[in-house]
């Protein structure tokens, strides 16, 4: 076994290489570590909210369950499908001290019962596989079999007002966007849950396809099964990253969004974006983007494109690139760029912007405020605006 420090905490698992660097021979159940650059990635983004009851799914060493009953959950539970993981999570917790978490041996949501949780995280397995043979990495062919299965039960399961988190892989396929299918498997409970997918990196099936043919003996006869699997689900990308899903009370339509996650991407930039969004989609955003002062963010970039005409330069394209919270990039027509400049070095509020832009001939004089906000609201979700400091808004 290895024994190693996570976060103040000593952690136990199976060993995962050698002194030599030689892997050992694995067995099937082997435990996953919590100190591998994976798990750092799924720690770094997990929502650390105060909470009643927090679950952990596919533990293995039972580290974000550890991690919530030390510092912000009244009680956490960690269940894997492998016993030998529920021994390990089981003597970390006691190592530890911690002795208000729950560990239970099942598949998934199995070992729950009747109880329900405010938090639900996981770090399922997710690697493509054509042949199965480790639990803690088989992902199924597309790599989402356990997602799947997870987000199918979260309406069982995740109480109103509760997030569900995880990192894994996301297959676009030619038809059907991955965000789509996911309110599929939530099915009649679809309405209840706003969706955000946080994309960290893709890889094309040919890319995909070349890495596992190098770990493979005949890779030649792996690449073209890989290219029939991929052909025949109809997979255009793979994405990882986060999916996070938070099931709300309020009658309100839901909303779905995707970033491509910054270098400064984590736990409270997707918070950000989950409590703007909301606001958005009940209204209430237009209100605050109107009374409030809004600052251009100094980091974006502009990017003009522009065609000869007449013989000279005549711009005809305007995109904005942003990298915090999140990498974006925005099509925008000529006044935004004007726009932001006004913003630059000193809050306006939204009403401000607008009688300006009327006396400057920019925008139309019949221009209504609420028709003028509802045109800010990407500057503000894609972070080339923001609200200042000084402002009762959060953002």
């Amino acid at each position: 076994m290895a024994l190693y420090p996570v976060e103040g905490l000593c952690i136990a698992s199976d060993r995962w290489n050698t002194p030599d660097r030689t892997p050992p021979a694995l067995p099937e159940d082997i435990v996953y570590p919590a100190l591998v650059s994976t798990t750092r990635k799924f720690l770094a983004g997990m929502p650390r909210l105060p909470c009643g009851a927090f679950l952990e799914l596919c533990a293995g060493t039972g580290i974000a369950a550890l991690l919530a009953a030390r510092d912000f959950a009244r009680h956490a539970w960690a269940f894997d499908i492998a016993p030998r993981s529920v021994h390990f999570a089981e003597f970390n917790a006691r190592l530890n001290g911690i002795g208000n978490i729950t560990t239970g041996a099942g598949d998934l949501f199995d070992p729950a019962g009747d109880l329900t949780f405010d938090c639900i995280v996981a770090h399922p397995p997710y690697v493509p596989v054509r042949e199965r043979k480790w639990i803690y990495m088989d992902g199924g062919e597309d790599g989402e079999e356990i997602t799947r299965r997870i987000i199918q039960a979260l309406p069982r399961y995740l109480r109103p007002d509760g997030r569900f988190y995880v990192r894994a892989l996301a297959a676009e396929r030619k038809h059907a966007r991955y965000e789509d299918r996911v309110r599929e498997w939530l099915a009649a409970a679809a309405p209840e849950f706003d969706l955000a997918l946080i994309i960290s990196k893709t890889l094309k099936p040919d890319e995909y396809a070349m890495l596992a043919a190098v770990k493979s003996v005949s890779p030649l006869q792996e690449m073209r099964g890989w290219h029939d699997v991929f052909d025949k689900l109809e997979i255009t990308g793979l994405h990882q990253g986060i999916t996070v899903l938070r099931r709300f009370r309020a009658p309100r339509p839901p909303f779905t969004v995707r970033r491509m996650a910054g270098p400064e991407s984590g736990p409270g930039e997707i918070e950000w974006l989950l409590g703007w969004e909301a606001a958005a989609a009940d209204g209430s955003a237009l209100a605050a983007v109107l009374a409030s002062e809004l600052c251009a963010d100094t980091r974006t970039e502009l990017r003009i494109e522009s065609r000869l005409r007449a013989g000279e330069w005549t711009p005809t394209e305007y995109v904005l690139a942003a990298g915090y919270p999140f990498q974006m990039e925005l099509r925008a027509q000529a006044w935004i760029p004007h726009l932001l400049a006004l913003c630059a070095g000193r809050g306006r509020t939204g009403h401000e912007l607008l009688d300006h832009l009327r006396q400057e001939g920019i925008v139309h004089p019949e221009t209504r405020p609420e028709e003028f906000a509802d045109a800010l609201l990407p500057l503000i979700s894609g972070g080339f605006l923001r609200f200042a400091a000084t402002s009762n808004v959060s953002g």
